[in-house]
């Protein structure tokens, strides 16, 4: 620029001083912008003349000026690469909430189960609940009588305190001890209903079943036990102890085989043999007269 009087003048740049910017000049000790981070020279910013040394957690304010500000704690949003996570606050998973206002303030919202300003408190390890009292007895369908056994049991809950966990074991356990259609209880008078009648019809021919020669039985004589499905539900009065438990007999299926299928089986067998033995003998006087032919 020029000044009429003295005549042409230099504007030098911030870095530098005199007349013809000749002389080094520093910023930075003029003024403490980038206080509390050092401040150094710099020749090649044409606008400031300095530059502050920001740490990791800071950057500068505007691209260009030198002054260093928190970096959002959460994470910036770039337009090309879209959010950049500068670092984690929030642990085990949790999300982090940035301040509107303030960059330095933050929220963690936590999963389920996590606690703390941070989420750093982990929930306390899954537990089962008591078991719950013995249930009456679970009876099986008539059709099945065969087959399966009463039972009572007892169910347990899984307390989680976070999402995934599991606990070491089984939620149910049962017991066969205290379902028996034989059982008598004299204290009790109630007629049994007609379900229960049913069972221990289906009960008895199972058992009849499976004797080696099947005696017809009538329905008076199969009624005559009825008396013992009084108790069948009633198990708080009854020493379950000193219950039966169902045999071995009364579990098995009414379609197993008898002895007369084995027998009928067996000869179906004999007969197989018999005709593969008579089929092999063709064969082999075939083969002779063939040969006896040659010679």
């Amino acid at each position: 620029m020029d000044d009429p009087k003295i005549g042409p003048l230099c504007q030098c740049l911030p870095a530098f001083r005199g007349d013809q910017c000749e002389h080094e000049r520093d910023p930075c000790e003029d003024e403490a912008i980038c206080d509390p981070f050092p401040c150094v020279r710099d020749p090649h910013n044409f606008e400031y003349g300095f530059r502050c040394q920001c740490p990791p957690t800071h950057q500068y304010e505007i691209k260009g000026k030198p002054k260093c500000v928190p970096k959002p704690v959460c994470g910036e949003y770039d337009a090309t690469n879209g959010l950049k996570i500068t670092r984690q606050p929030c642990q085990n998973r949790g999300q982090c909430i940035q301040d509107a206002n303030d960059s330095m303030l933050y929220q963690c919202i936590c999963i389920p189960g996590y606690k703390g300003d941070h989420c750093e408190i982990e929930p306390t390890p899954a537990i089962w609940s008591e078991w719950s009292p013995w249930s009456n007895c679970i009876w099986p369908d008539v059709n099945e009588i065969c087959n399966r056994k009463a039972y009572r049991q007892q169910t347990r809950i899984c307390i989680t305190n976070a999402v995934g966990q599991k606990c070491i074991g089984q939620p149910r356990r049962i017991t066969h001890t205290g379902c028996d259609l034989t059982i008598l209880s004299s204290k009790l008078h109630t007629y049994p209903s007609q379900i229960k009648k049913d069972l221990i019809y289906a009960a008895k021919l199972c058992d009849s079943y499976n004797q080696e020669y099947i005696t017809p039985l009538g329905k008076y004589e199969l009624d005559d036990s009825l008396t013992t499905a009084e108790g069948l539900d009633d198990w708080d009065k009854i020493d379950l102890d000193k219950t039966k438990s169902i045999t071995p007999n009364q579990l098995q299926s009414v379609n197993y085989p008898t002895k007369q299928d084995y027998i009928f089986i067996t000869g179906w067998i004999y007969v197989i043999i018999l005709h593969l033995g008579t089929i092999l003998l063709w064969i082999y006087y075939i083969h002779r007269w063939r040969t006896e032919g040659r010679d």
